[in-house]
């Protein structure tokens, strides 16, 4: 999922011009993209609803469910650079910045895990994340 590299000029032009309005439109096409990948996860999950089947919640590279190595194996398979222009860097950032990657599981059974699992729960570094220490999350 990628809003664009016109999105990521837009933004650098605006923190240039007025650093305070880069800011918003930052944050507002971060939100745009979680908000798309959203969507793209309640259809995946009607169209299997349909067939009889769940899904499990979405697993990211680099967010404590999959290494972040993985994300260059992702774009390579799905062919993203050509299809939609999305690219992973050499330290594995996404270009355009606001991207995201991730998959789901299909299953048969009902797990219901998008609803009461957290990225939280199959993080490597769970017992000595700082974040969980001051009740505070470093996804969503």
């Amino acid at each position: 999922m990628t809003i664009g590299a016109a999105m990521d000029k837009l933004i650098r032009t605006k923190m240039l011009i007025a650093s305070e309005e880069g800011l918003i439109l930052d944050s507002c096409a971060t939100a745009a993209v979680e908000a798309a990948a959203d969507m793209a996860e309640a259809m995946i999950r009607e169209e299997c609803a349909e067939r009889g089947e769940a899904i499990t919640w979405r697993f990211s590279p680099g967010y404590g469910d999959l290494p972040i190595e993985t994300q260059a194996d992702f774009l390579t398979l799905l062919d993203t650079s050509r299809k939609i222009g999305l690219m992973v860097s050499g330290d594995m950032i996404l270009t355009p910045f606001k991207s995201v990657t991730a998959i789901t599981g299909v299953t048969r059974t009902n797990v219901q895990a998008s609803t009461n699992r957290t990225p939280c729960d199959n993080c490597l570094s769970r017992e000595s994340c700082e974040y969980r220490k001051t009740g505070e999350k470093c996804w969503n």
